[in-house]
Order: structure tokens, then sequence, then C-alpha cells
């Protein structure tokens, strides 16, 4: 189907899963504690440039070059179809380390330990998908932004009450994204998303509390 013939649904479906992309989450994180009263932590412009920069890089870009290289040497699909099919736990796994080496780098400044917790906990949770490709793969989609609004509801949990429109939007943009992933995909069990969702939050709130 053409794009001029496709549903205006599907343009917005498409619109909201690249907004939400699993790739952009840390980054969507960690810019929003860095541009917000979401801690009683208070960061210089260069800090924030500096880590959303290094989040950004590490967590988005690096995966991408890597991807694009495979592309370009016919190891992989398309870029778009880098979170699907039998090379997408490789990804998984590169989106991880990305990260955990993201979380290395701001292990030594005691005032980014908030932001090392939750590039690592987002790590975590890339390798877990990981490891689940090889038995029943959730969406990554779904599964990163819970994760997501598992580390805002431990926040506000403990008391930064300036996360709760965060938390509250958060909330309905997961339900959005599950709506947006079921449409674009009608052949995958819409389980597979929901239950994404759901083990996403689990993952994001233990393991931003024990790491």
């Amino acid at each position: 189907m053409s794009v001029s013939k496709r549903p205006i649904s599907h343009t917005v479906a498409r619109a909201v899963s690249l907004a939400l992309h699993p790739l952009l989450m840390a980054v969507w994180c960690v810019a929003f504690i860095m541009a917000t009263d979401a801690t009683s932590l208070v960061y210089t412009p260069q800090v924030k440039m500096f880590v959303i920069g290094a989040v950004f890089g590490m967590g988005c870009v690096v995966p991408l070059l890597v991807w694009a290289v495979m592309v370009l040497f016919g190891v992989a699909g398309p870029t778009d179809e880098m979170l699907k099919g039998p090379k997408s736990g490789l990804v998984c796994f590169l989106v991880a380390m990305s990260l955990l080496g993201c979380g290395g780098v701001f292990a030594d400044f005691g005032l980014l330990f908030i932001i090392r917790k939750v590039v690592n906990t987002l790590a975590i949770v890339w390798i877990v998908e990981c490891a689940l490709q090889a038995v029943w793969p959730l969406s990554p989609h779904t599964t990163t932004l819970g994760a997501v609004v598992g580390i805002w509801w431990i926040l506000l949990y403990v008391g930064n009450v300036a996360l709760l429109p965060a938390f509250v939007g958060s909330i309905v943009a997961t339900g959005a994204l599950c709506t947006a992933r079921i449409h674009l995909n009608p052949t995958t069990s819409p389980w597979r998303i929901i239950i994404g969702a759901v083990a996403g939050f689990a993952l994001g709130a233990t393991l931003f509390i024990v790491l």
C-alpha cells in the first residue's frame, strides 16, 4: 500500500511509535530529569548538555551506526527493521552495552547518581529483552516505555512531586503506544505488546531500586 493510500490512523500510529521509539526512551527520561525539578539536585547548563549529549550519542547514535554498517555489508536489513527478526536480540544487546558504558561514564560524578541509575536500569531492561527474544519476545517499544513509567513511579513515591504530570502523561503515552503498536502489527499477539508494558514497569521499578 502506498503512503498516499494509507489511512490517517496508520500515519498517527507510526508517528507515535517513532516519537516513543525504544532508542529514545533513555534520552527522553534523562532530558526530563535534567530540565525540570524532577529531583532536588541542580545541574548547570553545561552539565545538562554533556549528559543529554552523552546519552543520545551512546544510547542512540552508536547502535544506529553499528546497524548501518551491518546493513551496508548485507548482514542486516533496513534500519526500520532493526527491532524485528532474528537479529533483534543483537540490537538489544548492543543498546544495553552502550547504555552501560554511558552509566560507567557517569559513575565518578556524585551529582549524576540518579542519571546513572536511569541508564543502568534501562540497560538491564534491554538485556532482559535480548534474553526473551529466543523464548517469547515482547514489544521493545512498550517494554522500554513501561520501564520509564516504573522509574517515574519510584521517584514520585519517594517525594519528587514535580514528576506527577510526567507520570500521568507517561501512563497516557503507554496506552497510546500500545494502541499504535497493535494497529501497526495486526499479526502480532496483542498480549506481547500489553505484557511488555506491564513487565517493563515491574522491571523498571525494581531495577531502579536495587541498582
